[in-house]
């Protein structure tokens, strides 16, 4: 299969047919990484003009493999960008992308896994149209396939890596924000539980009720009581390093 150049997942069926003196290939839509070839041939470069066939198809073979390091690279470059992204702030599309990248590294395996058999096959079995000179070049191609695919498998193993650390920084997020809330929180139970007794509103007929009811500076105690409480606090959570 060809990779498509602007389109890391997009792929296409190449064919080719190899008899003596003859090769044809055949692919679904035009436009492919062989100009780079069509030149040395106009160029009559001797070493793809004098040979064979054989090492024609080698060379189609080369080009199309290599083609899939760009796009290897392109999407390397994304990861090594979402993962800082991801560090600076965590947001909701991240996520996708990170899926995103993922299935374009699948869809680069899945098309590249068939080349490592045919190369193979075409490297251990001896045939008549393809010389020995040939399969040496041909495990040049089988070395290119294997990187493309060890490569991948890093990178992927990369993007669930990146996945995780996603989801733990989402936790962290969460986790500042329940510590923030938690906080203030404890700290309005004393005011609640203070705003909650003086608002009783006891006749001050009793000597056992609440005199400040009618102290002219009781609500200002009031308000006072609930700052110290507030700041004693915010000390005690500073002291334990909660904040």
């Amino acid at each position: 299969r060809m990779i498509d150049i602007d389109d890391s997942a997009g792929t296409e069926q190449l064919s080719f047919f190899l008899k003596e003196n003859i090769l044809i290939s055949c692919q679904e839509r035009p436009g492919d990484c062989w100009d780079p070839l069509r030149q040395r041939i106009r160029q009559q470069r001797p070493n793809i003009v004098n040979a064979g066939v054989d090492y024609l198809l080698h060379s189609l073979l080369d080009a199309v493999i290599d083609s899939y390091f760009p796009a290897i690279d392109r999407i390397v470059e994304q990861v090594d960008a979402l993962e800082l992204e991801i560090i600076e702030s965590v947001e909701s599309h991240q996520m996708q992308r990170v899926h995103d990248l993922r299935g374009q590294l699948l869809a680069i395996r899945r098309a590249i896994r068939p080349h490592r058999e045919m190369v193979n096959e075409l490297i251990r079995d001896a045939k008549p149209t393809i010389s020995a000179d040939t399969r040496v070049h041909l495990r040049d191609c089988y070395d290119h396939v294997i990187q493309v695919i060890d490569t991948v498998d890093t990178y992927r193993e990369l993007t669930s890596d990146l996945r995780d650390f996603y989801l733990s920084s989402v936790s962290n997020n969460m986790n500042e924000v329940m510590k923030v809330l938690t906080i203030i929180s404890t700290i309005f139970i004393p005011l609640s539980f203070i705003a909650g007794v003086y608002g009783m509103n006891f006749s001050n007929n009793s000597p056992w009720n609440m005199p400040e009811l009618y102290w002219r500076y009781g609500y200002l105690f009031a308000l006072g009581l609930m700052a110290l409480v507030a700041g004693a606090l915010l000390v005690y959570f500073r002291r334990r390093r909660w904040i």
